[in-house]
C-alpha cells in the first residue's frame, strides 16, 4: 500500500469517526456511535462488500480504547478516547521488548520519577516488533518497569504516550512478515502492520497525565489489553469495559480474570438489543476463497487436478480447515451478542487460526504448484494473495504465541497445564 493509498484510509476513517461509526459501539460521549452489536455488523458487511475492514488502517487503538475505558479516570477518558474512537490518533502497541515477549511482567524499559520534575517520568530502553506501515504513529500504548526492586508485577506502568516526543527513534524492521495469517487472510489486509518497527527511547520524559494507573499498577492495567487482544472483547463497550477488568493481581499474564456473569448487548447510550438480532457479521476467509476459486475456474488448475486425482483430498481438507475457523467465529460472535462469556472461545478461535495458517501454504502448494507462491507478475495467482498469506502464515507470536495461547485456554478451563 502507498503513503497515498494510506493516507486514503486514513481519511476514510476519520469520515467514519465523525459519524461514530469508526467504532460504532463505544459511547456517544467519547466518540463512539453508541449503537447496538446489529448495526455494527452492517458497517463491517458494507465495508467488506469493497474489500475494507474497518477501521481501515492499521491501529492498535482497538486495545488502548477498552483499556482506557476500564482502567482510566474520567478526565483521561474524556482526553484521550475522542482521538482513537474518531480516527484522529494512531496507536501502537509497545509491549514485546527482547526480554518481555511472552513473559509480558519482565520488562526491561525503565520510567523512573525524575527528581528535578516530579511529575515527569524519565523512560529509557527499546521495544521490538511493534508498529504498522508508515510511522511515527501518534501515540504509543507504553509498558514500562517503573521500580527495578518492586515485587514482580508490582513494578509495572503503562502510558498512553505521544510518539513525538524528544529522544524517541524509530526503525523499520524490513525483513518481517506483513502481518499474521489472521491479519491478511479476510478481506481486507488493511488491519496488516505492514512493517514492523524497533522503538528507543533515551531519556525521554512523559508527563504523569499519561499514566494510566498508579505507578505500580501496570501489570492490572495491561491484563486489561490483553484480555481484548486475546478474543475476550465483548458486543459493546460496556461489555468490554467488564472483560478488560481484571480481579485481584493475577499473577501471571495467563490468569487476568474477566468479570463475571451475563451482560446485556448494546452499546451504551444506544438502542437495547433486540430478542432476535439478525445475523452477526462472520468474515470471509479470502485466501480459502481465491484458492477454491483457482480450483474451479483456473484451466491449468482444473487439469493439474484432473491428472493427478488424490489433489482432491488436500481440497477437501483445506476446504474443512476453513469451515472449522467459520464455525469458531460464528460461535464466539453469537456468544457475545449473547452475553455468553466462556473465556476459552476468544485464545481458542486465535490458536486455530494461527495453526491453520501455519499448514495451508504447504497444501495450496501441494495443489496449485510452486507458482502459487511466488510475487512474478508472470506466474503470480490471485494478485499475490497466497504468496503473502504463506508468509504470514509463519508469523504466530504476534497477539499470543500458539504455547500462551494454550495455557490461556487449559486456565480457562481450570485444567491447568
Amino acid at each position: 500500500m502507498s503513503r497515498d493509498q494510506w493516507m486514503m484510509r486514513r481519511e476514510l476513517g476519520r469520515k467514519l469517526g465523525k459519524k461514530g461509526w469508526l467504532y460504532p459501539q463505544y459511547p456517544v460521549a467519547y466518540g463512539g456511535g453508541g449503537l447496538a452489536s446489529e448495526y455494527s455488523t452492517v458497517i463491517n458487511r458494507e465495508l467488506a462488500e469493497i474489500e475494507l475492514s474497518n477501521p481501515p488502517i492499521y491501529d492498535s487503538g482497538r486495545l488502548a480504547a477498552p483499556t482506557i475505558i476500564a482502567q482510566g479516570t474520567d478526565a483521561q477518558k474524556k482526553r484521550m478516547l475522542p482521538p482513537i474512537l474518531k480516527g484522529e490518533a494512531v496507536t501502537w502497541q509497545l509491549f514485546t521488548e527482547p526480554a518481555a515477549g511472552t513473559d509480558e511482567a519482565n520488562q526491561q524499559i525503565d520510567a523512573r520519577r525524575s527528581e528535578h520534575e516530579k511529575e515527569y517520568f524519565i523512560v529509557n530502553g527499546g521495544k521490538i516488533f511493534v508498529g504498522g506501515l508508515y510511522s511515527p504513529p501518534d501515540q504509543f500504548l507504553l509498558l514500562t518497569r517503573s521500580d527495578p526492586d518492586a515485587p514482580r508485577h508490582r513494578n509495572l506502568a503503562m502510558f498512553i504516550a505521544p510518539a513525538d516526543l524528544p529522544g524517541i527513534q524509530i526503525l523499520p524492521l524490513d525483513l518481517f512478515p506483513p502481518g499474521t495469517f489472521g491479519q491478511t487472510c479476510y478481506e481486507s489486509g488493511d488491519g496488516a502492520p505492514g512493517v514492523k518497527h524497533s522503538v528507543f527511547f533515551d531519556n525521554v520524559k512523559i508527563h504523569e497525565s499519561f499514566l494510566i494507573g498508579g505507578e505500580g499498577d501496570g501489570w492490572q492495567v495491561a491484563n486489561a489489553t490483553l484480555t481484548v487482544e486475546h478474543g475476550g472483547g465483548g458486543s459493546s463497550a460496556e461489555d468490554r469495559e467488564k472483560e478488560a477488568q481484571p480481579a485481584g493481581g493475577p499473577a501471571s499474564k495467563y490468569e487476568a480474570t474477566p468479570a463475571k456473569g451475563k451482560t446485556a448487548g448494546g452499546g451504551i447510550g444506544g438502542p437495547e438489543k433486540s430478542k432476535e438480532p439478525p445475523g452477526a457479521y462472520i468474515p470471509k476467509n479470502m485466501v480459502v476463497h481465491r484458492f477454491l476459486q483457482e480450483c474451479t475456474t483456473n484451466p491449468n488448475i482444473r487439469k493439474r487436478l484432473e491428472d493427478n486425482p488424490h489433489l482432491l483430498q488436500t481440497v477437501v481438507d483445506i476446504f474443512i480447515g476453513d469451515q472449522i475457523e467459520r464455525l469458531l467465529n460464528t460461535r464466539n460472535t453469537d456468544a457475545g451478542r449473547r452475553g455468553v462469556r466462556a473465556h476459552y472461545m476468544g485464545p481458542q478461535h486465535s490458536l486455530y487460526l494461527k495453526m491453520f495458517g501455519t499448514e495451508l501454504g504447504a497444501k495450496m502448494t501441494k495443489v496449485l504448484g510452486p507458482f502459487a507462491l511466488t510475487d512474478d507478475d508472470t506466474w503470480g495467482m490471485a494478485d499475490d494473495l497466497f504468496e503473502v498469506s504463506q508468509r504470514s502464515g509463519v508469523c504466530v507470536a504476534p497477539g499470543g504465541t500458539p504455547e500462551a495461547l494454550k495455557i490461556i485456554i487449559s486456565r480457562a478451563l481450570r485444567i491447568g497445564r
